[in-house]
């Protein structure tokens, strides 16, 4: 039982999963003070890349702080953590968790999607980590849920693929 609602409860939602080959608590560690742009480089179809992250102070990891993300095509949205459970914070260093909201959209994304709801669930396995993303969208109204649905299960899927093989390999060089 995990301590952040599922993503997938929000609405149209996608899920990425992958086993990094090493301890969950070396995992955390990177993952706390990762770097957007280095996981997120390049476009998938209409999705621009991360080309920079603004307002974030310390470590990403404390509920309540906020960060703006900055797309390749010049939009932003607002990030705020709303779940942060490290290794040892659930079942003696077994599991770590992670959930946000993004909201503030700017651009055409604004007209389809109120706000985003992301969860990294990070399991250990005898000294790897299996590592599931979930990401939901609530819809702007039932007409752009059809549209957000559609991006979710080809893009964006496509996109969050994309970004967890970067964070495995970042990882896994520790």
């Amino acid at each position: 039982m995990t301590g952040a609602p599922d993503p997938a409860g929000f609405g149209p939602s996608a899920r990425v999963d992958c086993v990094i080959g090493k301890a969950l608590p070396t995992v955390w560690e990177v993952f706390v003070p990762v770097y957007l742009p280095d996981l997120f480089p390049k476009a998938k179809g209409p999705i621009p890349p991360v080309v920079d992250v603004q307002d974030q102070t310390g470590r990403w990891d404390e509920v309540g702080q906020t960060r703006t993300v900055v797309l390749g095509d010049g939009n932003t949205a607002r990030e705020e953590i709303t779940y942060s459970a490290p290794s040892g914070g659930q079942t003696a260093e077994t599991l770590a968790e992670f959930a946000y909201t993004v909201s503030g959209f700017t651009g055409p994304f604004s007209w389809l999607v109120k706000s985003a709801h992301g969860r990294w669930v990070f399991t250990a396995q005898s000294g790897e980590t299996q590592v599931v993303w979930t990401y939901g969208f609530r819809a702007t109204n039932l007409l752009s849920r059809s549209l957000v649905t559609l991006l979710a299960t080809t893009f964006w899927r496509a996109y969050m693929r994309d970004g967890l093989g970067h964070f495995k390999a970042l990882a896994e060089r520790g």
